[in-house]
């Protein structure tokens, strides 16, 4: 059961709910969130990266999760190397979620998951990008709290500047570099 799961959800085929550790692993992963439509199989607008059975050339209908550096994205075409060799037929929208890959003429892309378009309601695809961003930081401070030997919680009950140390009372040497 849980290969057919995989499988329809590498199609794109199921909704979010049933592959939500994924939607919640590939988030965080993901600098760059993106609904595009796929324009070519089996073609690259970089000329770094062959065209494969892995390349897919996309034109970017709307950018969710995104860098400054890269500016606007919307209405360009890009190269997307998917992770697997899924079925990618042209004129079907995706939401694609990537690394950088090559930056040059054009931007390649390494896929590290997707959904078919009827997967997600646009709308809410911001929340939930956020809601999942929100969960990694929970599970990383989690996992940090959990490592650490020791966690002190406590409330600041003033604010005041240091006071002076006391002349007379010795202080350990300032530590030197050897020279």
């Amino acid at each position: 059961m849980k290969a057919l799961i995989a499988c329809l959800g590498l199609l794109g085929l199921l909704p979010l709910g049933v592959l939500a550790a994924g939607f919640d692993d590939w988030t965080p992963a993901s600098p760059l969130i993106f609904m595009a439509t796929v324009v070519e199989a089996n073609a690259s607008t970089q000329p770094d990266l062959m065209p494969s059975t892995r390349t897919i050339v996309v034109r970017v209908e709307r950018v969710f999760r995104s860098k400054a550096i890269l500016g606007s994205l919307v209405g360009k075409r890009i190269t997307v190397l998917k992770a697997t060799a899924w079925k990618s037929p042209v004129g079907q929208r995706f939401y694609f979620f990537t690394n950088s890959l090559i930056y040059g003429e054009s931007l390649a892309l390494r896929e590290i998951g997707h959904y078919a378009e009827a997967a997600i309601p646009a709308a809410e695809l911001p929340g939930r990008i956020s809601a999942a961003l929100a969960r990694d930081e929970d599970r990383r401070l989690k996992a940090r709290l959990d490592g650490a030997e020791l966690v002190v919680v406590g409330k600041v009950s003033a604010v005041s500047p240091v006071p002076e140390p006391d002349a007379r009372v010795p202080r350990a040497p300032e530590p030197r570099a050897p020279g």
